[in-house]
């Protein structure tokens, strides 16, 4: 619901209107591209973060977080809340998929 509860937020429509299955398919699709190369991704979703050597969070003009995707579970409450939230938004796990 939006934050006035009038009606969904920008998530649920987007997963309404399949963007879920979409995005999953490009950003698989950019990962099998990448391969072997140096990617900079610049993001607000977690979703393919997983495949990810190293995330680095800006805020503010400095890196707010810094590590891998294991790394960062495991030690930092506001990756994991981030987390949680865009597997939720999106309803699916956050995990590593390549296109064949």
């Amino acid at each position: 619901m939006n934050g006035d509860g009038t009606g969904p937020n920008n998530h649920e429509i987007a997963a309404q209107n399949g963007y879920n299955v979409v995005t999953r398919q490009a950003d698989a699709a950019a990962l099998k591209a990448g391969a072997g190369k140096t990617l900079i991704i610049i993001t607000h979703h977690l979703a393919n973060l997983q495949c990810m050597d190293r995330i680095v969070f800006l805020e503010n003009a400095n890196i707010a977080l810094d590590g891998s995707p294991a790394e960062l579970e495991r030690t930092s409450s506001r990756y994991r809340t981030l987390l949680a939230f865009d597997e939720a938004a999106f309803n699916r796990k956050a995990t590593c998929e390549r296109s064949e």
